[in-house]
């Protein structure tokens, strides 16, 4: 789509196409599958306890069934399937040579998208996207895009999908390229070598709270008495937010996701900290 909206000939938008197809392997998983509209059950059962590794987008069976794992462990499954060389899945990363990690030349860039197949809330794509990044770094891979969301969905089917795609300079121009895609979505965009964290605009010398911790002072008390009145009246609400904690967990969860407790609690020591 970039490619034609940049004006190229059609021969060339197609090359361009073949070759990026030719660099994708993907793979889904899931622990049911979906339901026909109209249907009470299923297209078909998947045993309890067990993941369907491989399944198709339309609910072909998959290739093989696993037990159920914590995500990590699925996704790093799911990624040495598609990466295996046996597999031939995505030749390109063995037709170069791409374990350069050791003596520090640059990793082969990917992108990688981690879809919903209809029922996987985005929460959980997320969690099982920083696995896939955390996998792919490890193994010599740089995931540059990592993208989340329903993509390509199978219904109500509860599971996901990994993509990768690798990429060089001009095929990630091409996937960065504005789009009126409505579903497309803002990523996660990462760089193929560290960046140092800029040095904060005001100086230890400028912020005594910072330069009282990092020489490991503790607070100075209060120098007024207007001063001691805030600070009695600080710690009094945290010790009230910190023994409150678990009725308002049990409030919380009646009405909403229960962490309201832990969340004040948290917030009641972090006060105590910095007075």
């Amino acid at each position: 789509g970039a490619a034609a909206a940049a004006g190229d000939a059609l021969d060339l938008v197609a090359e361009e196409a073949r070759a990026a197809a030719s660099a994708i392997g993907t793979m889904g998983v899931a622990s049911s599958a979906h339901a026909l509209p109209g249907a009470d059950d299923p297209a078909r059962a998947i045993p309890p306890g067990e993941l369907e590794m491989g399944l198709g987008i339309h609910g072909e069976p998959g290739a093989f069934t696993a037990p159920a794992a914590p995500v990590a462990g699925v996704v790093a499954e799911m990624l040495e399937t598609i990466v295996d060389e046996e597999r031939g899945y995505m030749r390109c990363l063995h037709d170069v040579a791409r374990r350069k990690s050791l003596d520090g030349e640059e990793k082969t860039k990917v992108c990688v998208m981690v879809n919903s197949l209809g029922s996987t809330p985005l929460m959980e794509l997320h969690v099982a996207a920083r696995a896939a990044r955390e996998w792919l770094s490890s193994h010599d891979l740089n995931p540059v895009r990592v993208y989340s969301g329903s993509f390509m969905t199978a219904l109500d089917m509860t599971g996901f999908s990994v993509t990768l795609c690798q990429v060089d300079s001009a095929r990630l121009a091409r996937i960065d390229a504005p789009t009126g895609a409505p579903a497309w979505p803002v990523v996660a965009r990462t760089v193929s070598v560290p960046v140092p964290v800029p040095a904060s605009p005001l100086g230890e010398e400028e912020d005594p709270v910072a330069a009282a911790r990092a020489r490991g002072d503790e607070p100075e008390p209060p120098k007024t008495e207007c001063g001691a009145l805030a600070k009695k009246a600080i710690l009094g609400a945290a010790e009230m937010l910190k023994m409150a904690e678990d009725e308002l967990t049990d409030a919380d969860a009646k009405v909403g996701d229960g962490d309201c407790g832990t969340t004040h609690a948290r917030g009641a020591r972090a006060l105590e900290e910095d007075v």
